[in-house]
């Protein structure tokens, strides 16, 4: 899923100067994190706004909202805002407030990574280096390796049936 572009830069221009939102690409779309929290998002065409459990509701009753079904089931406290639903700025604005009451409702993370580091900045998250593998300062040298491998092998033993020998069931066995 792709996301559109001239909404999000209509979703971030009307977030400019707000405390705390940090712009972060996920689900295939956009979202903007309040201290951490979903706020707002773009997904398609569609706005994705959090309004809280107890707005949920009412929010749904605005024109052009419905349910937030992203993973096939309904998320309360959160909806879609079709493209006519915001197509003024007053309308945009109306969903922007919505949406950062609705995150700011939710306990914020104290994650620095999720915070906002200037206040009033949109933040656009960075690419995260992967992850290199912690486990490679505890590995056993080649030494202990060895030893091991060595260890097994001897705990081992040898099959003694030739190869010529065909292997047979239980219920061979049983028939003889």
């Amino acid at each position: 899923m792709a996301f559109d572009e001239k909404v999000r830069a209509r979703l971030a221009a009307a977030l400019k100067g707000k405390k705390g939102i940090v712009e972060k690409r996920m689900f295939g779309g956009v979202a903007f994190m309040h201290h951490g929290n979903m706020a707002l998002g773009v997904q398609d065409k569609d706005l994705m706004v959090k309004v809280g459990a107890e707005n949920y509701a009412a929010a749904l009753k605005r024109p052009h909202a419905r349910p937030m079904d992203f993973t096939g089931r309904p998320l309360k406290g959160y909806v879609y805002v079709a493209a006519p639903g915001f197509k003024t700025k007053q309308a945009l604005d109306s969903w922007v407030a919505s949406g950062i009451a609705g995150a700011a409702s939710a306990k914020p993370k104290t994650s620095p990574k999720n915070a906002a580091g200037k206040p009033g900045a949109v933040k656009t998250a960075e690419k995260t280096p992967v992850r290199t593998r912690k486990a490679v300062a505890n590995r056993p040298s080649t030494e202990t390796a060895a030893k091991t491998k060595a260890k097994t092998k001897a705990r081992t033993k040898p099959t003694t049936r030739s190869s010529k020998q065909p292997s047979r069931s239980r219920a061979t066995r049983a028939k003889r």
